[in-house]
């Protein structure tokens, strides 16, 4: 599957269903706004993306960037390192656009969220909740040397069993870094799609918290949320 052949309107439909039940779950005070259709994004390390505006009582939350993963994607950057400084391997290496695995800063970030919110099979089967993403950082003691740490979603089995199956799934929102009195966990990192599939795109969702007025913190709202699982090897 290409970008070319994503059909971004009819992806709507199932973004906004599985966006209300995840803000459902986490406060019923949460909505969202307005917001465009999916558009390709040639010029980024993923494939198609748009920003829904979050509420929480009608006030600002913050933007969620819904984003779509084809096999290969990721949303690393030079903009922390360049390319030239850090090691890559070969599982990890890529001719066009190669920094698409370098992790990058979190910039004023107190915590981000991961809203797994679909999976897409071939003809446009949709499986919600499903997800299977690894998160990128630099590795401990070798600042340079990219690694999978953690899992975004289910783990690998679980994932090609729903994909397979269709099951049911309770959704679950996980931290993607956050940054509090135990330390900066995530901080810098890239996410990337790493598995080899062919014909599987998903659908997921980035919130960040960037100040201590945000209801996310004041509410307690993200004391819902999950810290990611450890990769799978």
């Amino acid at each position: 599957m290409e970008p070319r052949d994503l059909d971004l309107k009819g992806l709507r439909e199932p973004l906004e269903d599985s966006l209300r039940t995840h803000l459902g779950l986490l406060d019923k005070k949460l909505w969202y706004k307005e917001f465009p259709d999916f558009e390709l994004t040639p010029d980024k390390t993923n494939s198609a993306r748009t920003i829904i505006p979050i509420t929480y009582t009608g006030s600002k939350v913050g933007y969620m960037y819904a984003i779509v993963f084809l096999p290969g994607d990721g949303t690393g950057d030079e903009n922390t390192c360049k390319l030239n400084e850090v090691v890559i391997s070969p599982k990890l290496s890529y001719k066009d656009k190669p920094w698409r695995v370098i992790p990058r800063a979190k910039t004023d970030v107190i915590a981000e969220g991961f809203f797994p919110f679909f999976s897409m099979k071939k003809y446009g089967i949709i499986v919600p909740f499903a997800a299977h993403l690894d998160e990128l950082i630099f590795e401990d003691g070798d600042e340079n040397k990219i690694i999978p740490a953690w899992r975004l979603g289910q783990e690998r089995n679980s994932y090609l069993h729903l994909i397979k199956s269709g099951s049911d799934i309770e959704p679950k929102v996980q931290f993607t870094t956050i940054n509090d009195d135990g330390g900066v966990f995530g901080d810098p990192h890239a996410i990337h799609y790493g598995m080899k599939v062919k014909d599987i795109s998903q659908v997921v969702g980035f919130l960040s918290i960037k100040d201590q007025d945000n209801p996310l913190l004041v509410k307690g709202i993200v004391d819902k949320w999950k810290m990611p699982g450890f990769y799978d090897f």
